[in-house]
């Protein structure tokens, strides 16, 4: 049986693990992102926008983003202390949130380093929970963790939705698979040989 070595970098990292033994996936973790000081304004102002719309639609009796109803006391509780956080609690948030913006790439940290062994390759695939009910998924559709590579594995995390997401750091983001591969050596030649199929490509094979 082959053995995955992991390297924890940060001390809060996870080793990725599997939900069953027989799982492909294992699961990785996110941890906390740098954001810089325009990115922090820039969700600040969101933030702000959203109460003051609910805010104002509240006081003319329909809420608009909840529906037709007006907000219920917790709803407005929620509000109030969104709309009055403390510089002191916006390190707080980002550093316990991973905010990505609607068709926006953000770079998260797993923590930990692997050794693939020679012969195999890392897959970073997407969950299939957040692909599908909120639009997160590698940007690159695939990501690549060759067997040499002995750095900080990431999860360039795209968020395909038109809605601002919102992940906590500790949560579930990818899963890594650990695939066999052929390592073949490429070698130019003059000809290639002779298929039924030739050169047909896109579509050649019908649609039934």
């Amino acid at each position: 049986m082959e053995v995955l070595k992991i390297k924890k970098l940060h001390p809060d990292a996870h080793v990725p693990t599997r939900a069953h033994d027989t799982d492909a996936g294992m699961d990785l973790y996110a941890l906390p992102v740098e954001y810089t000081d325009e990115e922090k304004k820039a969700y600040k102002s969101v933030v702000d926008q959203n109460v003051t719309a609910a805010k104002f639609l509240d006081l003319f009796g329909g809420t608009g983003i909840f529906g037709d109803t007006l907000l219920s006391e917790k709803q407005k509780a929620a509000i109030d202390i969104a709309g009055n956080l403390t510089d002191s609690e916006w390190d707080d948030y980002f550093k316990s949130k991973i905010v990505i913006m609607p068709h926006e790439t953000k770079m998260i940290p797993s923590g930990i380093a692997i050794a693939v062994p020679t012969g195999y390759m890392g897959c970073i695939y997407a969950r299939s929970g957040l692909a599908s009910k909120h639009g997160l998924a590698p940007a690159n559709c695939v990501g690549i963790v060759d067997s040499d590579y002995r750095g900080e594995v990431k999860v360039a995390l795209h968020n395909y939705s038109n809605k601002n997401q919102v992940i906590d750091v500790g949560e579930r983001i990818a899963q890594l698979v650990i695939q066999p591969i052929s390592l073949c050596t490429p070698v130019e030649v003059e000809e290639l040989d002779e298929t039924d199929r030739g050169v047909g490509g896109f579509g050649s094979s019908g649609q039934k």
